[in-house]
């Protein structure tokens, strides 16, 4: 599967020339292609005079070649993690000329507002229906995970077999990596655990993903997910441990996985419905009212 944070990109140009927007992605060399995506405008390294030019937060390098041109800046933050990774020492976005930021989660809006002091605005995202959807009332006994984002996954695995070897080798741990979008959403509809144990998300979207279709989110909240999964109370909606504590994740997996390998998952039945109410509100039609609103009232300023 492609880059989480370009396909955003790409939905959001493709909803903007719909509701008449001269929009486009900006590559800088001829050539690229990213497949899975809505066909949209593409610009190669050409910007223009009274351009409104979008830079997401991990490209401080463009924010700085860019400040000086004749035309707005604003930011896109779908991370929290890149924002002072890949600053330079006593510096921020406002020494770029950066004019406002848009997020997708107010977790990040929250850190961009109070360190920097730019305004900020929340773009919902929404979760496609069409591949993320509850297909299976009895699915496989399947655990998937990003493998891009597993480094401690190997830690936790061998934890588990030293306690009961049955949890891997009863269980198929699927790594998710190099699949095409449809059919990392088939994994995901079919898997029983989504593992999530990455240590900086910004929305934790392949949580949301894996929570529509009723797959038991367990792992981190990466700290960007702290508003989005709860690990307890009457609300939870995931198991969780403190993120990079792969040890505790151990203590708390093995109820769960007793009864995946058993075939009795009903009590784990109110986990799976409250992540199914998290994503009611990320739908498309939320993205495409907040992100056009936000255009018509700050793009002819």
């Amino acid at each position: 599967m492609k880059c989480a944070g370009m396909s955003r990109l790409y939905r959001h140009v493709f909803i903007l020339n719909k509701h008449g927007f001269d929009a486009a992605i900006l590559h800088a060399h001829q050539g690229f292609v990213l497949d899975d995506q809505p066909i949209v405008p593409i610009r190669y390294g050409s910007i223009q005079e009274d351009d409104i030019v979008v830079i997401p937060e991990s490209y401080p390098g463009i924010m700085y070649e860019l400040k000086d041109y004749p035309i707005r800046r604003f930011a896109i933050a779908l991370s929290w993690s890149y924002l002072f990774e890949t600053l330079p020492d006593n510096r921020d976005w406002r020494h770029f000329n950066i004019e406002r930021a848009m997020v997708v989660s107010p977790f990040i809006g929250k850190l961009i507002q109070w360190s920097m002091n730019i305004p900020v605005h929340l773009i919902v995202a929404g979760l496609n229906d069409s591949l993320y959807y509850q297909a299976y009332h009895t699915k496989k006994k399947w655990i998937s995970f990003i493998q891009r984002k597993a480094e401690l996954v190997p830690y936790l695995k061998r934890i588990l077999f030293a306690r009961n070897p049955g949890y891997i080798d009863q269980i198929e741990w699927i790594p998710l990596e190099n699949f095409s979008e449809n059919d990392y959403a088939a994994i995901i509809r079919q898997s029983s655990i989504f593992l999530n144990v990455s240590t900086a998300e910004g929305l934790v979207s392949s949580c949301l993903k894996a929570m529509h279709c009723g797959t038991i989110v367990a792992g981190f909240d990466s700290i960007g997910g702290v508003d989005t999964l709860k690990g307890s109370g009457a609300d939870q909606n995931s198991i969780l441990a403190q993120t990079g504590d792969y040890i505790s994740l151990a203590y708390a997996l093995e109820p769960l996985l007793i009864d995946l390998i058993s075939g009795n998952m009903s009590q784990w039945k109110r986990i799976i419905e409250n992540g199914l109410k998290t994503t009611l509100k990320h739908t498309f039609e939320a993205e495409e009212k907040s992100l056009v609103e936000f255009w018509k009232r700050y793009s002819k300023q």
